[in-house]
């Protein structure tokens, strides 16, 4: 709800703190007096269009704060962890506007776009009357309001299931026949490729090795050469083995005199001789390497071959395998294709057949649900002078192409207010008190599935009196047992039934004008009554009247 309102250089508010309270809460006054600057005012903090207009004359800025306490889980503090935005319940919405018509909006002090603003907004204020059209006033809102009445979430969520599986499985079909498509435009290039990359039979890390290769066959006379001179280092009558030898038999000389020394370095002499055979083994194995029969030419021509291929391809050598069996994929999708276009094209039409059952399903709820709800709401109209009214709900079945994950309905809204006249969409049946009667009539049907904390009706009694006006009054009350109700107000009845009352008049001097909020107390609110009742001059009937309107209320 509203806990707190805060205007500054708005119109004729100079500085005003108002504190609001829950319930029903009447705004009185004069004809001018400056009711519906309250309106415009909070009108601002919700995301309403600014206006240089708006700006007090004589000053360079108008601000307005609105404070809401909301409970956990409330539609608007989701709103606003989507948004990464910090609200713990409670909620601050500021805007500012200075006198060259531009704005600014800020939520709990974090600046963001008047769309943003108006979009939270929406989830917090509904006014009523001379306003444009907003919450239920906005056909877009109808399908979501008569749903909430109808109660039957669980077809709702199965409805939004079915027509997600529907629409996955169209994409999957969609993408097969894009990349079908693709694979087939292309099929006899693809087909070459794969020809040619099985004669070519690349292997993963082929050309690491005959890289190798290659380097060591245009090397072959170097390297022959290099194992001849080493073969001689190692074997030669003056080689590595033969020295090894007589090291060896010297040291046999120290084993009668220093056998331990002798020990040690005959086990040294043993490493270096293992050591040295290992040498030999990879030169005899360099010396064998099966290659004598490889031809440097045939190396280079497969290497250029690979490359070619791999540019061709626009990738590395290494990654040829992979290619070939992504091109050998290509190839079976299309070979495939009818065979697993004609399993998608089922799963498709089994997914569109599921969400056409359960949509139709939601449509007979809807259907009947409209009636139930048009009843009620054509139950409250005669009280409120609307007798003449007629109202329905027109749930519609929609084209395929506008079926959504909300079921395959258009739900619609509309009245007519003179007999013979055809129903036509509620924001436009009229204005002022008669529409904002009629949506106090549909909020009042609505009140228990109401997610909108605070609602505003703008002249509600406008053109009405009497019994009339009693109806409207206990009506506003009824209402404000769900919803925080503020209603501008010229009927005594109706002021009379509030739980809270505010004055707003207005004060000149030779210099400025300024309007007030004044909250009444019990002898203030007996005089105000009386003077709505009565007009400039004060009766002892008019407080008499307004004495008994006050206690019918509290009876």
């Amino acid at each position: 709800m509203l806990t707190d309102l805060n205007i500054k250089n708005i119109v004729l508010i100079d500085a005003l703190a108002l504190q609001m309270a829950d319930g029903l809460t009447t705004l009185t006054g004069e004809t001018g007096a400056g009711k519906s600057i309250l309106l415009d005012a909070l009108g601002l903090a919700i995301g309403k269009r600014a206006e240089a207009g708006l700006v007090r004359r004589g000053t360079d800025m108008g601000s307005v704060t609105a404070v809401f306490d909301l409970p956990d889980g409330h539609a608007a503090l989701k709103f606003l962890e989507r948004a990464d935005i910090v609200a713990e319940g409670e909620v601050i919405l500021r805007r500012t506007i200075g006198s060259d018509g531009r704005s600014k909006a800020y939520i709990n002090d974090t600046p963001v776009s008047i769309t943003m603003l108006k979009q939270l907004g929406a989830y917090l204020v509904e006014i009523h009357g001379q306003f444009d059209t907003a919450g239920l006033l906005n056909e877009k809102n109808h399908r979501s309001a008569l749903d909430a009445f109808g109660g039957y979430q669980d077809l709702q969520k199965e409805t939004a299931t079915h027509y997600k599986t529907w629409h996955e499985e169209k994409e999957t079909l969609s993408g097969l026949r894009d990349k079908a498509g693709a694979a087939a435009a292309r099929e006899d290039y693809l087909r070459y490729c794969l020809a040619e990359l099985e004669k070519l039979n690349p292997e993963k890390d082929e050309a690491e090795r005959l890289g190798t290769l290659r380097s060591r066959l245009m090397n072959r006379e170097k390297l022959a050469d290099t194992h001849q001179q080493l073969e001689h280092l190692f074997e030669g009558d003056d080689g590595i083995y033969n020295l090894i030898g007589q090291a060896e038999a010297q040291v046999e000389k120290l084993d009668s005199t220093l056998p331990e020394t002798g020990g040690k370095i005959r086990q040294a002499l043993e490493r270096a001789r293992l050591e040295i055979e290992d040498a030999a083994g990879y030169l005899n194995q360099m010396a064998n390497a099966d290659d004598e029969d490889m031809d440097l030419d045939a190396v280079e021509e497969r290497l250029f071959a690979l490359k070619d291929c791999a540019r061709k391809h626009n990738c590395d050598i290494s990654e040829l395998p992979e290619k070939k069996a992504e091109i050998a994929d290509e190839i079976n999708l299309i070979d495939d294709f009818e065979a697993q276009l004609n399993r998608l094209e089922n799963a498709v039409h089994a997914a569109r057949k599921d969400f056409i059952q359960v949509a139709k399903n939601l449509h007979s709820q809807r259907t009947e649900a409209a009636k139930q709800l048009g009843a009620r709401l054509m139950q409250e109209l005669p009280a409120l002078k609307l007798d003449r009214a007629r109202f329905e709900i027109n749930v519609t079945e929609q084209p395929e192409e506008r079926w959504s994950r909300h079921g395959m309905d258009h739900v619609a809204f509309q009245v007519a207010t003179n007999p013979g006249a055809a129903p036509g969409p509620i924001n436009k049946i009229a204005s002022g008190g008669e529409l904002s009667r009629f949506m106090l009539a549909l909020k009042l049907v609505l009140a228990e599935t109401s997610h909108i904390p605070t609602l505003i009706f703008d002249e509600v009694d406008s053109g009405v009196g009497g019994a009339t006006a009693d109806a409207v009054g206990r009506r506003l009350e009824q209402l404000s047992q769900y919803n925080q109700i503020l209603v501008v107000t010229h009927s005594a009845q109706v002021a009379a039934r509030g739980a809270r009352q505010l004055r707003i008049s207005k004060t000149s001097d030779d210099k400025n004008t300024v309007t007030g909020v004044t909250i009444l107390d019990d002898d203030a609110r007996l005089d105000e009554i009386a003077r709505m009742i009565a007009g400039a001059e004060v009766t002892s009937e008019a407080r008499a009247a307004a004495k008994k309107l006050i206690a019918d209320k509290a009876a």
